[in-house]
């Protein structure tokens, strides 16, 4: 399939990111949503059961500081997912998704200019709900509604071990947050 979705984030340890991004004069305003986009393959065992694996770029919403500096902190989501569905009125069908996944920061996050330049990796799990309407055998439109639960722990900053000053700084950036997520579905069966 291929999607894009709303999302709202948690952003956990912002008051600790704020400390390592702002430096003097910056105040950057709290992420809390966004959007994503994505594709999907899925393989289905039968009508009812499929299993579906995932790349997901989450992109925040971009924040400015008072000085004109911009904050960005997009992740990589490549995810896991088994999926019920049953048929509830004609071809309408309803169905859940649960799965996990692992996200990358990939030197990505961005305190532009002069900020500094973070890395990191963690594990999430997630659950969805979705109706689905078939337009061909092999392709439906989707609508899904679920949580992400998705801590990335901040590994390196300027590549070196996070620290405030010489103490080490235990640093997250939290993905976790309710998404919306609309696209086209193509599936083949295995038997």
């Amino acid at each position: 399939s291929l999607f894009a979705a709303y999302n709202t984030y948690a952003m956990g340890d912002w008051t600790d990111l704020m400390a390592v991004a702002r430096g003097p004069g910056g105040d950057f305003a709290r992420v809390r949503s966004g959007i994503s986009m994505g594709v999907s393959p899925q393989l289905l065992w039968d009508e009812h059961v499929g299993l579906a694996v995932a790349y997901e770029r989450l992109d925040p919403l971009e924040k400015r500081d008072s000085r004109g500096r911009k904050l960005r902190l997009p992740a990589n989501a490549f995810t896991v997912s088994l999926e019920l569905k049953n048929r509830l009125v004609g071809p309408l069908r309803l169905g859940a998704v649960a799965g996990a996944g692992y996200y990358l920061l990939g030197h990505e996050v961005e305190i532009s200019p002069g900020g500094p330049d973070l890395d990191g990796r963690g594990v999430g799990v997630h659950a969805l709900e979705f109706g689905e309407w078939p337009l061909t055998p092999s392709t439906s439109l989707r609508l899904e509604v679920g949580y992400r639960s998705a801590i990335v722990k901040i590994t390196e900053i300027n590549q070196l071990p996070p620290r405030v000053g010489s103490e080490p700084l235990d640093l997250d950036l939290d993905y976790s947050g309710w998404t919306v997520r609309t696209g086209v579905l193509f599936h083949t069966r295995i038997r």
